[in-house]
């Protein structure tokens, strides 16, 4: 942990927090979670089948006992066609997160545990959760990217989000450099919560 994150985790832990766990790589990305729940959970950084030289600090995962849940806190790269050999790093993120989370996933049903999934996605999935003035295939808005989040619902999850606002407008995020505004970050439950 940096002096930054020691200071983020005092504030949460002032504001009532009982567990916070930050997972960074030298402040480029990164992802947190914190609870209020009086069990400590179990954090997992990272993700079991990357390779270590490889991660980017873009997932992390907490589980308790009681109540039977497990959060994940992914933050998926974006499809930057700018950046070389992107397109292959998120394909190969992708194929290792949808092979954890496709086991996380069955092992949950099968233990009667629950599973939120609630993170930076970096996925604009339909028209409505972007700007009109948004180009075709930009990033957080690419075939490929949308085409990998339906991967994820299809294995039993939905948009929380979009259940309680099927038609709405509302964004998370907002780029003055390529000038869009887009609703990338999700919160996804199974179909059963």
């Amino acid at each position: 942990t940096t002096p930054k994150h020691n200071d983020v985790t005092q504030i949460l832990y002032d504001a009532g927090y009982n567990s916070v766990s930050i997972n960074s790589n030298k402040g480029q990305n990164g992802v947190l979670i914190a609870s209020k729940l009086k069990e400590q959970p179990v954090y997992i950084h990272g993700l079991p089948r990357e390779d270590p030289a490889k991660q980017e600090a873009r997932h992390m995962s907490a589980t308790w006992n009681e109540p039977r849940l497990t959060v994940c806190a992914p933050y998926k790269p974006f499809n930057n066609a700018e950046v070389e050999g992107r397109e292959a790093y998120l394909k190969e993120f992708h194929k290792i997160f949808m092979l954890e989370m496709t086991d996380l996933l069955r092992g949950a049903v099968a233990r009667n545990r629950d599973v939120i999934i609630a993170g930076d996605m970096q996925v604009a999935l339909t028209n409505l959760d972007q700007t009109d003035n948004t180009k075709p295939e930009s990033a957080g808005s690419t075939t490929l990217e949308r085409r990998q989040h339906t991967e994820l619902l299809q294995l039993g999850l939905r948009d929380a989000y979009r259940v309680l606002h099927p038609q709405g407008r509302d964004y998370t995020a907002h780029s003055t450099y390529a000038g869009w505004t887009k609703n990338s970050d999700n919160s996804m439950v199974e179909k059963r919560i």
